[in-house]
């Protein structure tokens, strides 16, 4: 099945286990209704896995103290131009608790940092796991109660 997510999502109530939102959200103009609709779709203590690009992630933040222009909105980039809406942890929990989701936990698989057009990707379970915000994508888990 095909369906625009921007809009009503066409399941009934309460029908799904699981569902799973993978580097989507930034592109939708009406992000709250989006969450609501996958609430709405989700039976009791169903899950949510949700994945964005990281507005703040390390480098990001190191390029806007700066005074340069953070990756995420650079509006000439070859694809990043299409995101509508950036999202920070804090912005995300915040519209996933507006919208009814619980037990909110946020992974990240690696801190990148990129820089005069190149990367250093550090692949470490100990620095995600003090660090998540700092990776250049949020992947949240939450639940419906």
């Amino acid at each position: 099945m095909c369906t625009d997510v921007s809009g009503s999502l066409p399941f009934g109530n309460n029908y799904f286990d699981f569902v799973f939102a993978g580097e989507i959200i930034e592109h939708i103009f009406d992000s709250q209704f989006f969450l609501e609709e996958i609430h709405r779709v989700l039976k009791t203590n169903g899950y949510l896995i949700l994945s964005t690009p990281n507005l703040a992630r390390v480098d990001d933040r190191l390029r806007f103290l700066l005074g340069k222009t953070p990756r995420q909105i650079a509006p000439f980039h070859p694809y990043l131009y299409l995101h509508i809406r950036p999202f920070t942890f804090e912005l995300l929990k915040k519209s996933l608790l507006d919208c009814g989701f619980t037990d909110i936990v946020l992974k990240t698989n690696v801190i990148a940092l990129k820089f005069f057009g190149r990367e250093l990707k550090i692949y470490s379970r100990l620095l995600t796991n003090f660090y998540p915000t700092f990776g250049p994508t949020l992947i949240i888990r939450t639940k419906r109660n």
